[in-house]
């Protein structure tokens, strides 16, 4: 239906002869490929972006779990302020986590995705983007899949975590594209604080 589907909902069984881009019934098992179920990780959960069809996940490091209740995929459209100076094709990953670390390695997964991209935080209580500091881009094979791996660090209650309480991590971000040369401001709209 165009929604994405996450791993421990009914109807998201993984049959590897129908996990193809563009199936939005099916899901890898092992988003990350590190060999274990996703299923089996608190850390991990992957998805299908219902606007492109395409594969994702989310990984963090540590003593994390994943709320998966609030992982969802969003629009640069559905904020309240849009980017002046990047396209977000990919769409934006919103996800919630609770750590006891107080530092956590986040790894966006997405599949079949190629490209320069600027790893971007957006943040709705200053309706601001940024760029996330560190972050790198890097291709992977997973799955037999071509993946770009977003990774960056993130500290609870640090400028990139949107929740105040301790131990738990907001973290709205998505990959970016500069706009053309044309575009009036190719810079960050704001310092995400």
């Amino acid at each position: 239906d165009g929604y994405p589907c996450l791993q421990w909902q009914d109807g998201c069984s993984y049959n590897p002869a129908e996990a193809e881009p563009g199936n939005n019934n099916q899901i890898p098992t092992d988003i990350n490929g590190d060999g274990t179920p996703d299923n089996e990780q608190a850390n991990v959960v992957g998805l299908i972006n219902g606007p492109t069809g395409k594969y994702e996940g989310v990984e963090l490091s540590g003593d994390c779990t994943l709320n998966n209740d609030e992982l969802a995929v969003r629009q640069e459209s559905d904020f309240a302020a849009q980017d002046p100076g990047f396209d977000y094709g990919h769409t934006f990953l919103n996800f919630a986590a609770t750590c006891s670390d107080t530092t956590t390695t986040v790894k966006l997964y997405y599949y079949d995705v190629s490209g320069d991209f600027t790893v971007r935080k957006y943040n709705p209580n200053t309706q601001t983007y940024a760029t996330v500091p560190g972050a790198t881009t890097t291709t992977e094979t997973i799955n037999g899949h071509q993946v770009l791996v977003a990774t960056y660090q993130l500290t609870d209650n640090g400028p990139l975590d949107l929740d105040p309480a301790d131990h738990a991590i907001l973290d709205p971000v998505g990959l970016g594209s500069p706009q053309s040369s044309s575009s009036s401001n190719l810079s960050d709209t704001g310092q995400d604080s």
